[in-house]
């Protein structure tokens, strides 16, 4: 609604506060002295402290800058370093504001806002550094997070930990990586592995062979430097490891009833005398091992690779005699698992979150990508396996959507429409977050584009998946093609994914199989929207939508992808008269800005509502409240 603008309280005693400072200088001027030229303020660094913080507690901004400022009769006027946050949907309000007195070179200043946030996730703060006068001479914008559970709002990359911790990587190394992922807005790292082979999770030794290359080692201490340097971040440290391979007694091993003799079952590594182990046979010892290792190198999560295999094949298979290992059921064996280990972790780091692989995939061959069809097996597979009992002991699931691996004959999703089917109905059926292995910086040259990696992060994102960037530290935003750009379009949706991350990944958010038929939503070229459309009521009860614009390649295949469309123009969503919505807003993923733009509805003659909107490059969101 359009009217006059009433001024808020903290743009009133701004504007106090600058009449306030302009007087008690101009008030010492001489006649003659009716202008003062502004400074100059360079802003070297301004961050969070840590990228991730709990509801409440107190807030901790760096700024580092340099400064000068012409004297206002004979004195050198304080520098005033203004600190405003954005959440939600909510316009900036000054959180914290301070003066500081100017010195040569580079100077530090450490602002708190005391009230910290609420677990809305996704915060933005912007800095002004003000003269005396109220002239804004220099600003800068940190990202971070606040959110009582880290999984939701996690943004993974990783590394062979035989490049992340070789024995040589000094300190400097580390914080200069760090440095990266802060500017990727990247706020967890996982080693991959860390171990010599797999299920030993603490190696004695202060430095060992990597278990994929041998003439390469691990370092223990470095190790732990990666760990209390991110954390002084606020980014979370995550373990590897590969579970369906163990070397052990005959008591952990399994057999199937191949006829005539069974057969040991062995995935991985059988010519190194490793064997899928009995998950219940080893449960109280590898909880022992991972509790020992958290303590060890302050591990925040474990990566379980294969563990969907695992657990499968303990409650089929039999024992060298020819007898069923146990009678109980995949989930039950998953969740008397993952309990013993998740209590003892636990006990070590409160905040540790257990990653599981993988999720129930479905093969796609023969089956029609129809949201319904998808959804219908997905939910079938995740009940076979028992997923709901395990999900009471694990906190997210891990998704293979490896577009990238021949043959490409449909064992992956290969449209976005069995993209977003597919990541939503995994989602729905195991009720927990769920994090794709997403290789976005591809290696593949075909792939190795924006052509590409737009529309694919941008289908994971607006699906509530999670990515995991397995290739940011070697081709990605993390490495020498950090200027790239396939690398400049990667930080831009993590950054946007960042700010806006209560509207992307909050549990409360309900998908809509199939949306409203009244709905329409209308373009100058086919937008993709019906497949992520979610709903959500906050705790003061307001009753939200949200819909993503999807404005993909006009053949809405994943693989290969080379054309970037043109911009969808003439937007419209038509609401029918059963669906009132008092307020809108668009979010575009492809603005920089990061700003909400209301929306002004269209009241039509059958009482339908229409809310037009911008041009869409890509991806655009529009988050609607009910009346």
């Amino acid at each position: 609604m359009l009217g006059r603008r009433v001024m808020r309280p903290q743009t009133f005693f701004h504007v106090c506060f600058s009449v306030f400072l302009l007087a008690s200088f101009t008030s010492q001027s001489d006649a003659g002295d009716e202008f003062v030229y502004p400074g100059d303020v360079t802003v070297r660094d301004f961050r969070a402290e840590q990228m991730m913080y709990k509801p409440g507690e107190p807030v901790r901004f760096v700024v580092d800058f340099t400064a000068h400022a012409p004297p206002v009769n004979g004195k050198t006027p304080p520098l005033t370093l203004e600190i405003s946050i954005e959440q939600e949907l909510s316009p900036p309000f000054v959180a914290v504001r301070q003066t500081a007195e100017l010195k040569p070179g580079v100077q530090r200043a450490e602002l708190v806002w005391q009230t910290g946030g609420r677990d809305v996730y996704g915060h933005r703060a912007t800095l002004h550094c003000r003269d005396a006068f109220g002239r804004v001479l220099a600003e800068a914008e940190t990202l971070f997070d606040v959110a009582d559970d880290w999984t939701p709002v996690m943004r993974l990359a990783a590394m062979e930990a035989a490049g992340l911790a070789r024995p040589d990587r000094s300190q400097e190394d580390i914080d200069a990586n760090i440095k990266m992922l802060r500017q990727a807005h990247i706020n967890a790292v996982e080693a991959f592995t860390t171990t010599p082979r797999p299920y030993l999770l603490t190696p004695k030794e202060r430095a060992w062979p990597y278990q994929y290359g041998e003439n390469r080692l691990v370092s223990a201490d470095v190790l732990r430097a990666w760990g209390k340097a991110l954390h002084r971040n606020g980014m979370k440290f995550i373990l590897y490891n590969e579970m369906s391979a163990i070397t052990g007694p005959d008591a952990w091993k399994i057999w199937d009833d191949s006829w005539p003799k069974p057969r040991l079952i062995t995935t991985y590594f059988a010519e190194k005398g490793m064997f899928n182990p009995n998950m219940l046979a080893i449960k109280d010892d590898f909880a022992d091992q991972l509790a020992a290792s958290i303590r060890e190198y302050g591990w925040d999560g474990i990566l379980m690779d294969s563990v969907g295999g695992a657990y499968r094949i303990t409650a089929e298979g039999f024992n060298q005699a020819g007898e069923r290992l146990t009678d109980l059921s995949i989930g039950e064996v998953s969740y008397r698992f993952l309990s013993a280990a998740r209590q003892k972790a636990r006990a070590e780091n409160p905040d540790f979150r257990f990653l599981s692989q993988s999720a129930p995939q479905v093969s796609l061959k023969g089956i029609a990508d129809s949201t319904s069809e998808i959804f219908g097996a997905i939910m079938r597979r995740a009940e076979l396996l028992g997923l709901r009992r395990y999900s009471q002991a694990n906190d997210m699931y891990t998704a293979e959507f490896d577009s990238h691996t021949e043959p490409r004959d449909g064992r992956y999703p290969l449209t976005y429409e069995a993209v977003l089917a597919s990541m939503n109905s995994i989602r729905a059926a195991v009720g927990q977050p769920l994090m794709a292995w997403a290789h976005l910086s591809s290696p593949d040259y075909s792939e190795y584009s924006v052509a590409f990696v737009r529309p694919y992060l941008a289908a994971h994102f607006a699906a509530r998946t999670q990515t995991h960037d397995h290739f940011g530290f070697y081709s990605g935003a993390l490495s020498d093609g950090a200027g790239a750009p396939v690398s400049r379009q990667i930080t831009r949706y993590n950054r946007f994914a960042s700010r806006f991350s209560y509207y992307l990944f909050s549990p409360e958010l309900h998908w809509l199989i199939e949306p409203d038929a009244a709905i329409r939503v209308s373009a100058t070229r086919p937008i993709l929207w019906d497949k992520t459309v979610y709903q959500r009521t906050t705790a003061s009860g307001q009753r939200q939508m949200i819909i993503h614009l999807l404005n993909l390649p006009d053949d809405h295949h994943a693989l290969g992808q080379k054309q970037i469309p043109p911009m969808a123009q003439n937007i419209a969503i038509r609401l029918p008269a059963n669906k009132p919505m008092s307020t809108a807003w668009f979010l575009s993923a492809d603005d920089d800005a990061l700003q909400p733009l209301p929306l002004l509805p269209e009241k039509n003659a059958d009482s339908s509502t229409t809310w037009r909107l911008p041009p869409l490059d890509c991806w655009g969101m529009v988050i609607m409240v009910e009346q």
